[in-house]
């Protein structure tokens, strides 16, 4: 079966990545990329591929979990996503800001930024869930 041609590979398509200290040469026919939250330094995934990646309309990053462990303070960022070449269209991918749950109890407010070869999450705000 041959590829159909203007075909939509990524509608729906989801990249969970949930640890951090991931690498891969490059991204394709993802529509949501969710993160989350950890308490290493390391990039969560690291682009090394020499072409720009390239995010598309309709596309968006975002945190979607804190790890369990530790409770993570307002003011910890982490990148979430590298790359060794320009990325383009991330402003229209990245959700601003937005809120990411550890378990039932704990609920983290968050901000994205993002440079042409980096997104960044930092955590501003924290509270707990009342039961």
């Amino acid at each position: 079966m041959s590829p159909v041609a203007n075909a939509d590979y990524r509608t729906g398509n989801t990249l969970n990545v949930l640890t951090s200290g991931l690498q891969a040469k490059k991204i394709t026919n993802f529509q949501y990329y969710n993160f989350s939250f950890h308490n290493g330094s390391a990039a969560s995934l690291k682009l090394t591929d020499a072409t720009p990646a390239e995010f598309k309309s309709g596309d968006v990053v975002r945190v979607s979990s804190v790890v369990s462990g530790q409770k993570l303070n307002v003011g910890h960022s982490n990148v979430l996503l590298s790359s060794t070449n320009n990325m383009t269209g991330l402003t229209t991918a990245m959700l601003p800001s937005g809120q990411a749950r550890q378990g039932l109890a704990l609920a983290y407010d968050y901000d994205l930024a993002s440079t042409n070869t980096s997104v960044t999450a930092t955590i501003t705000g924290v509270s707990v869930s009342p039961q």
